[in-house]
């Protein structure tokens, strides 16, 4: 059976189900310029590429993957001078 990464482009509601979110989540992905998109036509459906969306999966992968990192370091119990929260 073929998955939604055969195609070179997928359609809003086949980049949420891929991440496992909402459609009107994705549409403010895309509105917010963090996924990128195209229109097809002047008022058709949004696409998006496979390519972007591996490269958005992958972002988010490294974000998250420093973000523990960070969390686990020897720096984790630092307050933030600016609001007093750790960081």
């Amino acid at each position: 059976m073929p998955s939604a990464f055969d195609a070179h482009f997928v359609s809003v509601a086949a980049a949420a189900e891929i991440l496992a979110v909402s459609v009107s989540h994705v549409y403010a992905l895309v509105r917010s310029g963090e996924l990128p998109a195209l229109r097809v036509g002047r008022k058709g459906p949004w696409r998006i590429s496979t390519r972007a969306l591996e490269i958005f999966i992958a972002q988010r992968y490294n974000a998250e993957a420093m973000a523990a990192q960070w969390r686990e370091s020897q720096w984790a119990g630092i307050v933030d001078i600016a609001d007093g929260r750790r960081l």
